[in-house]
């Protein structure tokens, strides 16, 4: 796959192919500036290339994960014996409330960490934010999935903050 650094204003940006869409049958491309080198473009560049060979390149999305929840549990729902489908849906409903607003590529651990010790200070017990993040988890499986079909997320579920020790627990830890 093709790529060029270039000079752009006072700095560097680069500008890659990476890959075809296989809806059009065109050439994708991402271009990123502001670097401050030829070099430092040129290592963006080729970390870029990497990961479009590898396929965790995605294209830019407007989704919230908020909406992706509740498209995800609705696909998934008829699965799902109707006390699991009722939890999966608290679950999703709490997660919706604090993070639904967040865009689904720029979904970070410390946010998803952010909103499990805020629900400890709001007196959840420990096995409700357990079962949370096991929905947010199967959720982001589905989406990492997806996200060679359609550019979901650029998160692998692996990337989420684990739950260990007494950190969830509501042991007396400070929170």
């Amino acid at each position: 796959m093709p790529g060029t650094t270039e000079r752009y204003g006072k700095g560097w940006r680069y500008r890659a192919q990476i890959g075809v869409d296989p809806g059009t049958g065109r050439r994708r491309w991402v271009t990123k500036g502001g670097f401050t080198s030829e070099r430092e473009a040129r290592k963006a560049l080729n970390r870029v290339l990497v990961d479009a060979e590898a396929g965790l390149v995605a294209t830019r999305s407007s989704a919230r994960l908020g909406t992706y929840l509740l498209e995800w549990l609705d696909r998934f729902e008829v699965d799902l014996k109707p006390t699991t489908a009722a939890g999966y849906r608290r679950a999703v409903k709490k997660l919706d409330a604090q993070l639904g607003y967040v865009r689904l590529q720029e979904l970070t651990p410390v946010m998803i960490e952010g909103t499990y010790f805020s629900m400890v200070k709001e007196g959840l017990a420990p096995k409700s934010i357990r079962n949370t993040h096991a929905v947010l988890r199967r959720a982001m499986g589905n989406a990492a999935v997806e996200r060679a079909k359609r550019s979901v997320c650029r998160r692998h579920p692996k990337d989420l903050p684990a739950l260990v020790g007494t950190r969830f627990t509501g042991g007396d830890d400070g929170l």
